[in-house]
């Protein structure tokens, strides 16, 4: 098993891109009134379904081979937030985290952040080799380069004071769950055609 960075040709760009998220949960019903209850187990993972486009035989074939051998090898692949690759607050610069976080904070703080710097929800960061997605509410530089940032998912591992926060297409690690059968038509072009990956944690 390999770690591989996604692939940057052109045969490889999304034709769409669609981010869920996989809850890790315990949940029970009352027998009386059957409320719902449900315990967060702090694994909760994203998931993504990437679809492509048809694409020519010549293209098709590295394609074809590369997510064959992903697929047999149990790889696991590196790939950033299509739809989002920067974030659309205005952070930017070298910012790092500011404190040590544990795995299931929801919120983390960072440091060096520009003057008023933004993050909206939804924005991504990569840390420590893992995605984190900004929480609905955002967040603002306070004051001294400190911005403390809800998180949509709470922490999935641990980080550390002066861990690099990665804004320019922060990547997480990713595996296969599905990849199907890649279809040939008259002409030689290849079916557009999908496959679903599993954040791993």
């Amino acid at each position: 098993m390999s770690t591989l960075d996604w692939p940057s040709t052109r045969p490889f760009d999304p034709a769409s891109f669609a981010l869920g998220v996989r809850p890790a949960r315990s949940a029970w019903q009352a027998v009386y009134t059957r409320q719902r209850t449900a315990v967060s187990l702090f694994a909760d993972r994203l998931s993504a379904t990437v679809s492509f486009a048809p694409c020519p035989a010549a293209d098709a074939g590295r394609r074809e081979a590369f997510f064959a051998g992903a697929w047999q090898n149990s790889d696991w692949l590196r790939m950033h937030h299509f739809g989002r690759p920067a974030p659309i607050g205005t952070l930017r610069g070298s910012p790092q985290v500011n404190a040590n976080a544990a795995a299931g904070v929801v919120s983390i703080v960072l440091k060096n952040c520009a003057t008023g710097a933004t993050l909206v929800g939804g924005d991504m960061l990569g840390i420590g080799g893992r995605l984190v997605m900004v929480a609905y509410a955002g967040s603002t530089e306070a004051g001294g380069g400190l911005m403390t940032v809800p998180l949509a998912l709470p922490l999935r591992a641990a980080i550390a004071a002066n861990d690099a926060v990665t804004w320019d297409k922060p990547t997480g690690t990713w595996q296969l769950e599905s990849a199907g059968d890649l279809a040939y038509r008259p002409g030689r072009y290849q079916d557009g055609f999908e496959i679903e990956l599993l954040e791993v944690v």
